[in-house]
C-alpha cells in the first residue's frame, strides 16, 4: 500500500493540544492522550481497560459524559471534575442509592459567571435571551432528574439563583429561563462547602430557609491533619494498590512510617496518594528509607524524627488517659464522645488505634 503522506489518526490525537477521552459502545476506556493526562493529572495506565463506572466508584471523576451519551443517544455537553475527595463521598453516596443508574451531575457554584450559571442549571427556551440557542437548552438540574446533582462551593451561589434553588426544591419543579411551563423534577441534592454557612446566614449573605432545607444530613470531613488515625491505613491502601499497579516488590520502613504518620499533609489524600505513588515508582530501593523522601519533608530528617516520634507518643499516651477517664466517668461512648467535642466515630477509631478496651 502507498504511503500518501497522511498523518495517521493516533498520532493527530495523541498530539492533540485537546485533552481526549475515548470509550467503547460498553463504556470501557479504549484511548486517553497525553494532553488529557496532563490536564487530569492522571496516568493513562490507570484508565484504559476500565470501566467509566469503576473509574466514578474509585474517584477518578465524578459524572461521565460518556455514560449519558451511551444511555440517552444523544449529544451532551458538561462541566466534570475530576479526583476530588468532597467528591468521592459524594459519589459513593450516588452509587450505594437507589438513583445510581440514574445521572449524577456534579456543578461547582463557584467557577461558573452567575449568568452563566443561572443558564446551566435551569436551562432555558428558545430566545429567552441574546446568544441563546434557537433550540433552547435543557438545564442540569432537568437533566439530572431522578438521579443525584453535587452543587460545589453552594456558599458562593448568588443570592438570586439561592431563591430559584429554594422554589425548585419546595415545589418539586423546574421552569425554564424565558419558559412558562413548569417541568416535574425528582432529584436528590447533595451540596457541599468549606465556608462557614451559619455566619453567612447570620450576615445575610446566605438564605437561612435554604440553608435549613439543604441541611437534612450533615456531614463534617475534616481535613487529613485532624485525623491521623486513617493516615496508617490511607498509605497501607494506596501501596499496596499501587505496588499491584505497577508490578513492584517494595517495602517502607519504619523510621519511613513513623515520620509519614507524624507528617501534616496539607494537601490531604491527594498529596498521600500521590507520594505513595512516587516512592514506589522513583525509589529504586526494595526499602524506602527516611532519605528516599522528598525535600519537604526534609524538617524531619535532619535529627528531628526521633524527638518528634517521642512527642507524639506522649501525646498519645495523655490522649489515652483522658479518653479512659472520660469512659470512666460517662459509661458510654456517646456520651464520652460528646464531652470530648468528637464525633461518635471518630471516638471509636481512637479507641481501636489507642487499643483502650470498652465494656
Amino acid at each position: 500500500m502507498q504511503n500518501d503522506g497522511a498523518i495517521p489518526m493516533h498520532t493527530v490525537i495523541e498530539f492533540s493540544t485537546d485533552g481526549i477521552y475515548v470509550v467503547d459502545g460498553a463504556g470501557v476506556t479504549l484511548l486517553v492522550n497525553q494532553a488529557y493526562e496532563q490536564i487530569a493529572g492522571f496516568n493513562r495506565r490507570e484508565l484504559i481497560g476500565k470501566h467509566m463506572n469503576e473509574l466514578m466508584e474509585d474517584g477518578y471523576l465524578d459524572q461521565s459524559v460518556s455514560l449519558l451519551v451511551l444511555e440517552q443517544k444523544r449529544r451532551i455537553s458538561l462541566m466534570q471534575t475530576l479526583g476530588g475527595k468532597k467528591e468521592v463521598i459524594a459519589t459513593l453516596l450516588h452509587n450505594k442509592s437507589g438513583r445510581k443508574d440514574k445521572p449524577y451531575i456534579k456543578i461547582n457554584c463557584g467557577a461558573i459567571p452567575e449568568p452563566l450559571l443561572e443558564s446551566e442549571l435551569f436551562g432555558y427556551e428558545e430566545g429567552a435571551f441574546t446568544g441563546a440557542s434557537r433550540k433552547g437548552k435543557i438545564g442540569l438540574l432537568e437533566l439530572a432528574d431522578g438521579g443525584t446533582v453535587m452543587l460545589d462551593e453552594i456558599g458562593e451561589m448568588p443570592p438570586l439563583l439561592q431563591v430559584k434553588l429554594l422554589r425548585i426544591l419546595q415545589e418539586k419543579q423546574v421552569t425554564r429561563i424565558g419558559g412558562t411551563k413548569s417541568r416535574p423534577l425528582d432529584i436528590r441534592i447533595i451540596s457541599a462547602t468549606n465556608r462557614d454557612l451559619r455566619a453567612m446566614v447570620k450576615e445575610g449573605t446566605f438564605r437561612e430557609d435554604l440553608y435549613y432545607r439543604l441541611q437534612v444530613v450533615e456531614i463534617q470531613l475534616p481535613p487529613l491533619a485532624e485525623r491521623p488515625e486513617d493516615v496508617r491505613l490511607l498509605i497501607d491502601h494506596y501501596f499496596s494498590f499501587y505496588k499491584h499497579e505497577y508490578r513492584v516488590d517494595k517495602t517502607i520502613s519504619a523510621d519511613t512510617m513513623d515520620i509519614l504518620m507524624t507528617y501534616h499533609w496539607p494537601g490531604n489524600v491527594r498529596e498521600l496518594k500521590n507520594l505513595v505513588e512516587s516512592m514506589l515508582v522513583s525509589v529504586p530501593a526494595s526499602v524506602i528509607q527516611p532519605v528516599h523522601l522528598p525535600r519537604h519533608l526534609s524538617d524531619t530528617l535532619h535529627g528531628l524524627a526521633p524527638e518528634t516520634i517521642k512527642l507524639k507518643q506522649k501525646v498519645q499516651q495523655y490522649e489515652k488517659k483522658l479518653i479512659q477517664e472520660a469512659l470512666t466517668k460517662h459509661h458510654s461512648i456517646r456520651k464520652t464522645a460528646l464531652h470530648l467535642g468528637i464525633d461518635h466515630s471518630t471516638l471509636i477509631k481512637k479507641l481501636k488505634r489507642l487499643q483502650i478496651e470498652t465494656k
